[in-house]
């Protein structure tokens, strides 16, 4: 990715991106074009491929930013601190709700991205939401209270 996008004003960066959130999510990777994302962003496909060097470089920047969009739905409309378990879950469940409503293209993207036919795409979102899980799951795991628990239940299973 060349670093000259962020020097777009916001308001473009944020055209762009979006525009390209509209086509892979009624698309899968293999479908959409580069060409339609410039159209729908108001730019053209020259310049698109000056800031990302090709679809697989936009697709997978739009992947990483799937997890600030994420985060920031969930801190702002679910997040209450709580060491309740189920609570939690619940939390989780109305924040990725408010994720589907609030930004459906993105979401959709996510979700073919996570099951990306091209073996490159989904080897790439594979590992880093993998490692996004864990974390977050390890993360939300340490500020519950598991004592609740029968001894030998396996809370990290029931996250899952």
């Amino acid at each position: 990715m060349n670093k000259k996008f962020f020097e777009l004003p916001l308001e473009k960066q944020e055209r762009i991106i979006k525009a390209a959130y509209m086509v892979f999510a009624h698309d899968n990777y293999k479908n959409a074009s580069m060409s339609r994302i410039a159209d729908a962003g108001g730019i053209s496909k020259s310049l698109l491929f000056h800031y990302f060097q090709n679809k697989k470089d936009l697709y997978l920047y739009l992947w990483e930013n799937i997890n600030r969009i994420s985060n920031e739905i969930e801190l702002k409309y679910y997040y209450k601190e709580t060491s309740d378990f189920f609570e939690a879950m619940t939390q989780k469940v109305l924040a990725r709700c408010e994720f589907m409503k609030t930004a459906p293209d993105e979401y959709l993207f996510s979700l073919w991205a996570l099951f990306a036919e091209n073996p490159e795409i989904r080897e790439a979102t594979g590992k880093s939401y993998d490692k996004t899980y864990e974390d977050a799951a390890d993360r939300m795991l340490g500020d519950l209270d598991l004592s609740v628990f029968r001894p030998g239940v396996d809370a990290k299973m029931l996250l899952e």
